[in-house]
Order: structure tokens, then sequence, then C-alpha cells
């Protein structure tokens, strides 16, 4: 695959993670900690922005992923890798022997072969790959550049707006103590407030504030003032670039639309903590949206108010009274984790392009040809660090049906692996073979150190055949190797025995967790349709509470202000009947009343399969099984571990 295929699929794993850890820290921080939150969304933004060029800048540590390419060995290396080398081929710095000039040969044949029939659909595939990513960056930025121009117009043709509002700004300024200049310019463009600029940045208002009354022009320029004071212009125009860069994956727009809702309502607690009414304000917010028509797209431009986002921050602002604390430690503390989180996902994920020493990827490697010389092996790579055990049954280790593979750790960082392939019959405790197949083999190795012990056991007519190797070297077997072989093989029965009961064991959580899925889905059906019917509610409701607004004010307005206030009112009183006749179009009770049947049937089903499940858990016992498997093998686990050692040596 091309260095640029890799990178791009490296950047987009560590994206989509670092995606979905902080949206999760965000749940946990919740809605009484939107500073904190705006917070983290701002760093996820800079760390995503930044994570094509981490990993060249912190220290790395392997974690092998399915799928993610590394790039091969150096030319002439005769396909060997870092001590161990894959499948036991030989390695630098062993004193296994190397294959013999003849063997050589075939094998490099081999995969010269294989590399010129090799398919090219797998490169083509990445080929488009890329060019559908950079096509899409290209698109997106040019978006965003079109929107920056639009939005400069605006300014440029805006008028600036003195009088009350004038003075109304520098008492805001003066109570949150912003210092920096700000420009205050109407338009007759846009519906709503917004706030443009990071570097000169300008407050634009609508041409109807002209009207608004002293109390609305508070509110409305604390909040533009509080979006100034925090540069969110500045992290707007972060998460566009985020966007255009990540434009593939939903996550990085679900993120984005987070963002700007939690940075609104961030700075809609501050204007609350001033002393203005949560319901005054909701008020305030909801009599602007009435006048919403179509306002340009802006860019990093942040309106007051839209309508995607208004229903959702009304209910915020109404439950902010419930707030307890500030969540300072809860919103470090996350933030760390992200930091810690971010770091750790840089550091793992393979970079891009070649790097020298890189280890291969799990691929099987040519086979050097068979020789009195050529050394088999059963580990495999990748199992360092981390790796505590492995064991794949039906399959050995190329993916071919029959036998089993199996790696665990023992010991001082000792490694025990098995790859039988063929129908091999084993004893049930001690591992013993007791069937083998002609073309059955079973290979047997242990690890420990720079040392390296190997047993090759293959069908044949006539009987078994026994091969050993101790450190690379062509043994005969001695009574050491057969000790050997026999606590290998009992220590892998252990194992394998012991995996057979987690095997079963997850099987059946599995199954339980896939029933608990299904009545979970159909609980959040009745909860969606629920959240539906609140949604218009809530909306209902809003139009409501506006028209009470409106009517407290009416018998104090001159009648020109009436008239205009009546038509408000009844703009309010035709919305509401609009939803009214929306909600009973959707059918909320019957559909409640068919989802909850449903949701009934599927428990009444469930709730027994699933006490069933967990008896057949509980009767298999595994916990004690396992703790009795562990306490029989441990003496040969210790005996094995200290032949390692000694044979190593």
């Amino acid at each position: 695959m091309a260095p640029a295929s890799t990178f791009l699929l490296a950047l987009a794993a560590r994206g989509t993670v670092v995606l979905a850890i902080a949206n999760v820290l965000v749940r946990l921080l919740g809605r009484r900690r939107m500073a904190g939150c705006h917070r983290l969304l701002t760093a996820t933004a800079l760390a995503l922005l930044l994570l094509p060029v981490l990993p060249g800048l912190l220290p790395r540590w392997e974690l092998r992923l399915p799928g993610l390419p590394t790039p091969p060995s150096e030319p002439g290396s005769g396909g060997r890798h870092d001590a161990g080398g894959a499948y036991g081929l030989a390695t630098a710095g062993s004193d296994r022997a190397t294959p013999a000039p003849a063997a050589r040969a075939s094998a490099g044949s081999r995969r010269l072969s294989a590399a010129s029939t090799a398919p090219w659909d797998r490169k083509a595939w990445a080929a488009v790959a890329s060019i559908l990513w950079f096509s899409g960056l290209a698109v997106s930025l040019l978006g965003l550049l079109v929107a920056l121009r639009r939005e400069r117009r605006l300014v440029s043709s805006a008028r600036p707006l003195e009088g009350a509002w004038g003075e109304t700004l520098r008492e805001a300024q003066r109570a949150l103590g912003v210092g920096r200049p700000v420009r205050l310019l109407a338009s007759d463009v846009i519906d709503t407030p917004a706030t443009s600029g990071w570097g000169r940045p300008v407050v634009l208002l609508p041409a109807a504030a002209a009207s608004w009354c002293a109390q609305r022009r508070r509110v409305v320029l604390e909040h533009e003032l509080v979006h100034v004071q925090r540069r969110d212009g500045a992290r707007r125009l972060l998460w566009r670039l985020v966007v255009a860069l990540y434009w593939w994956n939903p996550l990085a727009r679900l993120a984005a639309r987070e963002a700007a809702v939690i940075g609104e309502h961030a700075c809609d607690q501050t204007v609350l903590d001033l002393g203005t009414p949560a319901s005054v304000y909701a008020r305030h917010l909801m009599e602007i949206a009435v006048t919403l028509g179509r306002t340009p797209r802006l860019a990093p431009a942040l309106p007051m108010v839209e309508r995607s986002q208004l229903q959702r921050r009304l209910q915020m602002i109404l439950e902010t009274t419930q707030r307890t604390g500030s969540g300072r430690a809860s919103a470090l503390l996350a933030l760390a984790l992200l930091l810690g989180a971010v770091g750790g996902v840089a550091a793992a994920l393979p970079r891009s392009g070649a790097t020298t020493g890189a280890r291969p990827t799990m691929a099987a490697p040519a086979q050097p040809a068979a020789s009195a010389t050529s050394t088999p092996g059963a580990c495999l790579e990748g199992t360092r660090g981390s790796f505590d055990g492995f064991l794949s049954e039906g399959r050995d280790a190329d993916g071919r049906g029959g036998g089993f593979t199996l790696q665990q750790l023992l010991g001082q960082g000792q490694r025990l692996c098995a790859r039988v392939q063929g129908d091999a019959r084993f004893g049930e405790q001690d591992g013993a073979i007791q069937s083998l197949p002609v073309g059955s083999t079973v290979l047997i190795e242990t690890r420990g150190g720079r040392g390296s012990q190997l047993m090759r056991v293959t069908g044949a007519e006539g009987g078994p055949r026994y091969e050993w190797w101790r450190n690379g070297t062509v043994r005969p077997v001695d009574d050491e190797a057969k000790a050997w072989l026999a606590d290998a093989l009992a220590v892998m029965a252990g194992y394998r025995a012991i995996g057979s009961l987690q095997g079963k064991v997850g099987g059946l959580q599995g199954e339980i967790g896939g029933i608990q899925g299904e009545i979970g889905g159909l609980q959040g059906k009745v909860g969606g349709i629920e959240g539906e019917r609140g949604g218009l509610e809530g909306e209902i409701g809003g139009h409501q509470g506006a028209i009470g607004g409106l009517e407290g004010r009416r018998w104090q307005a001159s009648p020109a202000e009436q008239a205009r206030i009546d038509e408000e009112i009844q703009a309010h009183r035709a919305a509401i009947a609009k939803l009214e006749k929306d909600m009973e179009a959707r059918r909320f009770d019957g559909r409640i009343a068919d989802a909850e049947a449903e949701l009934k049937a599927a428990e009444e089903k469930g709730q027994p399969e699933i006490a069933a499940l967990e008896r057949r858990i509980a009767d298999l016992h595994a916990e004690d099984r396992i703790a009795e498997i562990e306490r029989r093998m441990k003496p040969v686990r210790e005996r094995l571990e200290a032949t390692v050692q000694r044979l190593g040596s």
C-alpha cells in the first residue's frame, strides 16, 4: 500500500478514536459544566488538527491492529527481522543457521513471483481512497474560503450603530472586563445578532435592533461580548478546519455541532450569572427567533440564535438554575484524560511512510525451502509488550482449517507457542500426542531472553518424526528434549482447556448481551417517540410563553406598537396551531402503545432466555474449573520455565 494511503488510514483511525473519547468525556461532564466542556472540545479540535504531525514528535509504542499496514523490511535483509523473527525465520543477532544459498534463491524467486502476480486492486482502491480524501478536503476548504469572503463583504457593507447601543456596549464591556475594542455594526442582511472576526472583533446586529428595549440590548451585548472574550470565532474556525480535514467522518460533524451548542450555552450561563433571570432571557431568544429569515451562512461568525439549536438551548437555560458547583476538578480531569488519550493514540498507531527498522506485518512471509539448515517457528510476531495470551481453535496461524494456534506468556518474559496443522489429537490433561495423521504437523516453541527451543513433530508412515532445535541449531532429540516437550505439551493442554471454558462463557454472555441489546433498542424506540412528542410540546410551550410576554407588554405600548405586537401574537398562535396539527398527524399515543407492546413482548420472551443462559453459565463452574487447572498446571509450568531459562543460557 502506498505511503500516502497508509498515512491516511492511520490518521483516520487516530481521528475516530479521539472523537469518540471526546464525545464520551463531554457526556460525562454533562450540561452543568458547559465551560469545561467548551475548553475540552477546543482541545479536541487542536488535537485533531495536530494528529498528522504528532506521531513524529512522540515516542512510539507498538500496537498491532488488523488492516493497518507497516512498511516491509529493508531490501537485502533476506526476509529476516528483529530478534525472534516472524514464524521462526533466521534472525539477525541470533546464532541460528542461515538458509543455504539455494534455499534463499528459491524463497526469493517465490516472493518475486507472488509480487508479480498479486492483484493490483488493493493498490488501486488505496489510490482512489487517497484521491477522494484530498478532493473532499479541497472542496471543504474552498467552501470555507467562500464563506470567509462572504462574511468579509457583509461586515464591510454594514453601518456603525451608536446612540443607546453604544452606551450599552460600554456598560457591558465594563461588566465583563472586556478591554479589546469592539465595533458595533447594523446590517439589513441578517436577522439575528452575531459576532465576527477574531483579530478585530465585530458585533453585527439586524436592522430591527434599533427599536429593541434596553433589557434586550444588554443581554444581547453581554452574550456577544462573552464570545469576544473567549475568542469563540477562532474556536469555530478550528472546528470548520477539522470538518474539512475529516469531511468523511460523521463524528467530526457531530462534534462540531456539539461544540457550537455548548459554546452558545457557555455564553448563556455567563449572561445568567450576571443577573438576568432565565425566563426573561429565554423569552428574548424566542422573540428574536420569531423574526428569523434567511441569514447567510458565515464561516467563523457566531449567530446568537439558530433554529436548529433553539429548543435544546432553551431547555438548557431553564435547567441552569439546577446547576451545582463549578465542576473545575472534573473538567481538568477530563482534559487530562483527553490529552493522555491523544498522546497514546498518536504514539500507538503506525506512522506513515517507511521507517527504518520497522517490523513487518502479520501477513505470512514466504517460507524458506526445506533443508537441513532452515529453522521453522511457532511464535508469531507482534505479540510482545502487553501480550498475555492468544488461542485460535479450528484454524492454524496461516488461516487454514484444522489445528490451532496458541501463544502464552510464561514467567520472566518467556513465551510458549504452539502451531498445529491437521487433525492431531492430544491428551486432555497431560497434552501428550495421541494421534498424528500423515501430513499433520505440531510445532512447539519456547522463547526466553535470547534463547529459543523448538520441537517439530510430523506425522509420517511408520510413526511421528521428531526434530529438535536449540537456539537455532539442530540437535539430537535426547532425554532433555523429551522432558521439555512433555512439560510444554502439558502446559499447552492446560491453557487450551482454560481458553475453551472462557470461550464458552463468552459465547453465552454474548447471547445474553444480544437479548439485552434488543430490549434496550425497543426501550430506546419508546423513549425516542416520547422525546419527539416532548420536543413538539416544548415548542408549543415556547410559543405560549412568548405570547404571554407580548401580552404583558401590549398594555403599555403605543397604538402602533400594539398593532405590531398583535401581529406577532397571531404568528405565535398560527405556529401553535400548526404544531398541534403536526402532533395529531404523528399519532404519538398509538405509536407509543405499539412500541410498548413490542417491548413487553420482547421482555416476556427475553427474560426467561436470559435466565436460562445464566444457569448454563453457572452450570459450567468455569471459575472453579479454571482455578483447578491452574493449580494442577502450576508445578509443570514452573519446571518448564526453569528448563527454558537453563537451555537458553
